[in-house]
C-alpha cells in the first residue's frame, strides 16, 4: 500500500463515537476524529487525529478504508450519523451479552449441585441460542 503522509484538507473529516473503559471502572464516551489522507472513486482512506503531527504530517498509522456510500461504515462524515452508528453498535452489544448470559445460565442449570457429569449433554435441543425477550 502506498505511504500517505499528509492530511488532505479538501476532504471531509470523519467521526466515530467510542466508549472507553479506564481504571476503577470509569467509562468515558469519546468522539474520535478521523482525517482523510487519500480519496478514490468509492472510498476515503482515513487516519486518527492522534496520528497527525502539528504540521499535518502523518506518523506511522495504517489508514482505514471507509466506503463513501455504505450504510455501515467505520466512521462517518457527520457527527449525527456517527452517533446513530454508536447506538446501533451498543444495542447489538447488549443483544450478544444477553445471549451469552442466557447460555451460561443454562449451562449452570445442567450441572446440579456443581458436580461433574459423567456424559455429554447436548443442549441444542433443550436451549434455543436466542436472547430472552426484554
Amino acid at each position: 500500500m502506498k505511504n500517505y503522509t499528509k492530511v488532505r484538507k479538501d476532504l471531509p473529516v470523519h467521526y466515530r463515537y467510542m466508549d472507553r473503559h479506564y481504571e476503577r471502572c470509569n467509562l468515558s464516551l469519546e468522539l474520535e476524529e478521523w482525517l482523510p489522507v487519500h480519496e478514490t472513486k468509492c472510498t476515503y482512506l482515513v487516519v486518527p487525529r492522534w496520528s497527525i503531527y502539528g504540521d499535518g504530517m502523518v506518523r506511522y498509522s495504517k489508514p482505514k478504508r471507509v466506503l463513501k456510500t455504505s450504510n455501515k461504515r467505520y466512521c462517518y462524515p457527520s457527527k449525527e450519523r456517527a452517533f446513530e452508528s454508536f447506538i446501533i453498535r451498543k444495542e447489538w452489544q447488549i443483544k450478544h451479552a444477553k445471549r451469552s448470559l442466557a447460555r451460561a445460565t443454562k449451562a449452570l442449570e445442567l450441572t446440579p449441585n456443581n458436580t461433574p457429569i459423567d456424559e455429554s449433554i447436548n443442549i441444542s435441543n433443550i436451549f434455543q441460542l436466542t436472547p430472552p425477550a426484554d
